[in-house]
């Protein structure tokens, strides 16, 4: 529902934009619109085009190492939650599988930086960033046949699970839409429609989908919202996580019967989350608030 959801708001959204008159027509000339030169295709001290292994050929074994390397630590992370049982192994290790596009993410900065510390140090430069958007150009073309394909409707086969489903997915998704809008117009007035479609597409869906909205009014990535998706990561690990972690610990309590259900562990859970998006907003809005204070007190 994510990737629906992603996909019907990020529509609306370019929709909204073009009946403005503020998407500028993308059907350019593509020597004019991507300036393709020598220089944007590779960079000084690149390993050759060709040698012992082609340059394709090493960003692609980059990609695919770093792939595995994120394995590796979502995996070695699910065996200490195994030995750990109990409420870490039935809902944390699921959450760390679930989303993990954000170890992923991380591993590739780490990736990145390892590399960038290398050349730094005077040995070649191993990415070739060109390249690199080619790969991840055909990867996001992939995921959006395989997101289709992937949609499981079996949740709609029960009629107790339509309506409740479909309330809480279109309420979820047209927050996300005024709240994005009325953030990214105060927070990125600079490049507002960029970061909107960015991270209206990663909230509900993942930042993969994000990347894919940002590509509909921004494909060679000049603003910075493109960058905010990587960079981002880390934050919305050290934040978001106590909110996966309520995922497991909201529904503890609750039974098919209502007479024996217990609902102290749901309003438990509203208080933190809306005690989150409360402190979220003072930390999202600080300089704005802290301005306002200080013009009073001039």
């Amino acid at each position: 529902m994510g990737f629906v959801s992603a996909g019907l708001g990020g529509v609306f959204y370019l929709q909204r934009m073009k009946s403005k008159g503020l998407i500028k027509s993308l059907y350019l000339n593509a020597d004019e619109m991507e300036d393709l030169t020598a220089e944007s295709i590779t960079e000084k001290n690149e390993i050759p085009l060709s040698e012992s292994l082609d340059k394709l050929t090493v960003q692609i074994g980059l990609v695919v190492f770093t792939y595995m390397a994120a394995y590796a630590v979502m995996y070695l992370i699910s065996l200490g939650l195994d030995q750990l049982g109990g409420f870490f192994a039935s809902t944390v290790k699921p959450l760390i599988w679930g989303f993990n596009f954000l170890i992923g993410t991380v591993m590739a900065i780490l990736v990145r930086n390892t590399l960038k510390g290398l050349t730094m140090r005077g040995r070649r430069q191993y990415l070739n960033n060109f390249m690199l958007a080619r790969i991840s150009g055909v990867m996001f073309d992939l995921m959006v046949v395989a997101s289709i394909a992937a949609i499981d409707l079996s949740a709609f086969s029960r009629r107790e699970f339509i309506v409740p489903l479909s309330i809480i997915c279109i309420v979820g998704a047209v927050a996300t839409y005024w709240q994005l809008d009325f953030i990214c117009k105060r927070i990125y007035p600079q490049y507002s429609h960029e970061a909107f479609l960015s991270l209206y597409g990663m909230l509900t869906g993942t930042a993969s989908t994000g990347v894919i909205l940002l590509r509909e009014i921004d494909p060679l990535f000049q603003t910075p919202a493109a960058n905010n998706l990587v960079y981002q990561q880390l934050w919305a690990i050290v934040f978001g996580f106590p909110m996966l972690l309520l995922l497991g610990y909201a529904p503890i309590g609750l039974t098919a019967d209502p007479a024996t259900t217990n609902l102290t562990n749901t309003w438990v859970t509203l208080a933190a989350l809306t005690a989150l998006f409360v402190v979220m907003n003072l930390i999202l809005f600080r300089r704005q608030i802290f301005k306002r204070k200080e013009k009073k007190a001039a």
